[in-house]
């Protein structure tokens, strides 16, 4: 019979790997050795293959059907819709994410926005709404991605340079003009997970000049019990590589996301009153992460 020293002996050990410099709450703990760090890091690379071969069959099959729809916006737009919530579902999936959605998503023609928390909320907001989405400019550099991203009319955003803030609106109004819903994420960058932050009011200058609809969602995760919380597992920290955070992210147990939609649409003239309601409202549904 064992004794307790020799079972103690027996556990594999783990280390606590930070993901980036002063990041200290921002880690994944890691089996070094055994069975399960072995399936861990195989469930990961399957994850990885599944979520590649789902994005490069999507793509194929868009590129494939796309010269059918020359001359036909509209033809083009539900391609483009199409393609862009079946990578958003085909993506969450692949990588373990399971989703609960509340409420109603939304329709176009409208504006819709949320907190931020993670990369995977773009595929959550996507797989409910077809979004077209205004995002920040580095993902424009990003390997293939940036690439695919301007062909599903992605909006970049320099949020270091406002000259570029015209033209962003610009096709903001007209993605509302063709159907689109429009996502934003007015934090302007991803939350610490404990609070909203505050919101900027520079995106939601067309549907405060225009009076346009503007929709309303809270995003929220947890992690297994054998997991690092959520605040330090998913979380993806200003300024991380997404690379270096997704490595981490493919090796949870389990992870659950909630997306819960406001009732109705709120309008309004005054940017600035437009960002302390819509503050209000997603504040109020939003659960810290753990």
């Amino acid at each position: 019979m064992n004794t307790p020293e020799d079972e103690a002996a027996a556990e594999p050990t783990s280390t606590v790997e930070p993901i980036v410099p002063g990041e200290t709450q921002a880690f994944h703990s890691v089996p070094r050795g055994g069975f399960r760090a072995v399936r861990v890091r195989i469930r990961a690379l399957a994850r990885l293959a599944a979520f590649a071969l789902a994005t490069i069959g999507l793509s194929a099959w868009f590129f494939l059907v796309a010269p059918a729809t020359l001359g036909s916006p509209a033809r083009r737009t539900r391609l483009r819709n199409a393609v862009f919530r079946r990578w958003a579902v085909v993506s969450l999936a692949a990588v373990g994410v399971r989703v609960t959605v509340r409420g109603r998503p939304p329709a176009g023609p409208c504006f819709l926005i949320s907190n931020h928390i993670v990369y995977a909320d773009i595929w959550l907001l996507a797989s409910q709404t077809s979004a077209v989405f205004v995002a920040e400019s580095g993902i424009a550099r990003w390997p293939f991605f940036g690439f695919m991203a301007r062909v599903l009319d992605i909006i970049f955003v320099d949020r270091l340079n406002n000259r570029t803030l015209p033209v962003v609106n610009a096709r903001m109004e007209e993605a509302f003009a063709r159907g689109h819903v429009v996502a934003i994420f007015p934090e302007g960058r991803t939350g610490p997970g404990t609070v909203v932050l505050p919101f900027r009011t520079s995106l939601l200058e067309p549907p405060a000049r225009h009076g346009h609809p503007i929709a309303w969602a809270t995003i929220g995760y947890t992690t297994g019990p054998d997991d690092p919380p959520p605040s330090q597992a998913v979380r993806w920290p200003d300024g991380m590589s997404v690379a270096k955070h997704a490595a981490k992210f493919l090796l949870l147990d389990r992870i659950d996301a909630t997306l819960t939609f406001g009732e109705g649409t709120v309008r309004g003239s005054n940017r600035k009153a437009l960002a302390e309601d819509l503050h209000r409202r997603v504040a109020s549904s939003f659960e810290p992460l753990a």
